[in-house]
């Protein structure tokens, strides 16, 4: 996992080298965020360094998504239970239902 976040951090380093402006690094930011929300909790000590990025690059205000299961949990009880609900559920064996055939998708609303 480490060469993972090594790879966002070179890669965000060259943006930067190319456009170090408020955009590029809320984009910067917002990658490692991405970084911490697929790996919590796992990996603490290479989350602490993404965050630490994170917070040198200016913050970053990108919400984890998910099935709406998880993002109900989230608005409740926050994204870090939330996870951690949902890894559990996994573990028991709980599976998302597919959405309906033909049902209105984000994807079938992009026109």
């Amino acid at each position: 996992m480490e060469s993972a976040l090594n790879s966002v951090l070179l890669g965000t380093g060259h943006l930067l080298a190319l456009r170090d402006d408020a955009r590029a690094r809320r984009a910067c930011a917002n990658l490692l965020q991405d970084f911490i929300y697929a790996y919590y909790p796992d990996y603490s000590d290479l989350l602490r360094k993404a965050e630490r990025r994170i917070e040198e690059l200016g913050g970053s205000h990108l919400s984890p998504t998910g099935t709406r299961p998880f993002e109900k949990l989230r608005d409740v009880f926050g994204w870090k239970v939330a996870k951690r609900i949902q890894r559990a559920a996994y573990r028991f064996g709980y599976k998302p239902r597919p959405p309906f055939p033909g049902s209105l998708t984000k994807d079938a609303n992009a026109a």
